[in-house]
């Protein structure tokens, strides 16, 4: 099927709905080569290493060194009293305990309201905290950036940038779902990491940019955008290989413009009949390399659990394995659409000057190695596990 390089998702033919990139595990292409690079890199370290040290590190061309700083009495002494006072810990941890300065006007009892407030409202600001210890614990009379510092050193927290997440993942229900879903696949002996297949879609837009910017103190960072441009979504398949395939679906732009009666009907999304083509590319180009892979992993969207695509799979010799409700962090690649948005919003001369998003997205996988997909299945394998150990 032929690559379409226009971005007028309108214009495009039914039969080119769903357009093939790249068939990644061709070991020719691109995560092949930089698999290859990446090991031949790894072996000139190692034969570098074998030569052994070089001239300029040889002992006898070193300067010689001045004298030892000898320890006294004085100096014996500390040492001695240091750990005393913080037994069980080396000299060099005790000297960087050892109270230096005023000590501090925060307690345990403190660092425990802290946390509580911490937990109750994750986004509270410093100011917030120092004035809620001030009330509940009357004569307490200190500063914001003294709180800041012992919540920073003393605490270990850290401000950071908040990740939402929906409030039915951690459901009673949807948490036992979960829970008996992976004991189910734990029985039927199902190896995720040498027999799955992992499958998902992701929207790409032209103005996608970085979420944080430089700027001058005291003004906000401006990002200068055009007027929202199509939407591309994008099917992808990852395994323990690497990259297997990614196509994609693109959508017209949307607009606020009611359509006529004679006007035809806008395209929709993602249909089952595009989920099945998809699935076409995939397990033909599986079937090419006679690798043994049985089970698509995905997510419970409709598209998906549709009689059709059942019946066709099964009839390929392949299982779909339905991932339980608010449970698409057991799918290895929703990490990789992490990365593959990054590597194509990492270059902002390709950002501002290539209006073809499509190319951006066909290049970024050449940044994705066959390392990064199996560390993220590992990964996905500790989540799977997690459930089993939280009843």
């Amino acid at each position: 099927m032929a690559y379409n390089s226009s971005t007028d998702a309108c214009n495009t033919a039914p039969e080119e709905r769903i357009v093939l990139f790249r068939n990644y595990m061709d070991w020719g292409g691109a995560a092949g080569i930089n698999h290859r690079q990446k090991m031949e890199e790894e072996k000139g370290r190692k034969e570098k290493a074998l030569k052994g040290p070089t001239s300029s590190n040889d002992i006898s061309s070193r300067q010689p060194r001045g004298s030892y700083n000898t320890k006294n009495d004085i100096k014996v002494a500390k040492m001695i009293n240091l750990l005393q006072e913080f037994e069980g810990m080396s000299i060099s941890v005790a000297a960087r305990n050892q109270l230096t300065g005023a000590k501090s006007k925060l307690t345990d009892d403190h660092t425990v309201f802290i946390f509580e407030k911490i937990h109750e409202q994750p986004t509270i600001s410093c100011s917030d905290v120092t004035n809620l210890l001030c009330q509940h614990f009357k004569g307490l009379d200190i500063t914001s950036r003294a709180v800041n510092e012992h919540m920073r050193k003393k605490c270990h927290l850290t401000y950071k940038r908040t990740v939402r997440q929906l409030d039915a993942r951690d459901d009673d229900t949807n948490i036992l779902q979960r829970y008996e879903s992976v004991s189910a696949w734990i029985a039927l002996g199902i190896y995720f990491f040498s027999e799955c297949i992992f499958i998902d879609e992701v929207g790409f837009n032209r103005n996608m940019h970085r979420s944080q910017g430089w700027s001058e103190v005291g003004s906000p960072c401006k990002i200068t955008t055009e007027t929202k441009g199509p939407n591309i979504s994008i099917l992808g398949a990852i395994n323990v290989h690497g990259v297997i395939t990614l196509s994609r679906r693109e959508a017209c732009a949307p607009t606020n413009k009611k359509r006529k009666a004679n006007d035809p009907a806008s395209k929709k999304g993602t249909t089952s009949s595009d989920f099945m083509e998809f699935l076409e590319q995939v397990l033909t180009n599986i079937e090419a390399h006679d690798l043994p892979y049985r089970y698509l992993v995905m997510d419970n969207a409709a598209i998906h659990k549709t009689i059709d695509v059942k019946d066709w799979v099964t009839e390929r010799g392949f299982e779909i394995i339905y991932l339980p409700p608010y449970s698409s962090f057991l799918n290895p690649i929703e990490e990789f659409w992490s990365k593959l948005k990054d590597v194509v919003n990492k270059d902002p001369a390709s950002v501002i000057l290539n209006t073809k998003l499509s190319d951006r997205i066909k290049r970024a996988p050449e940044y994705i190695f066959r390392e990064d997909c199996q560390a993220w299945i590992k990964h996905s394998l500790r989540n799977l596990l997690g459930p089993l150990f939280s009843r």
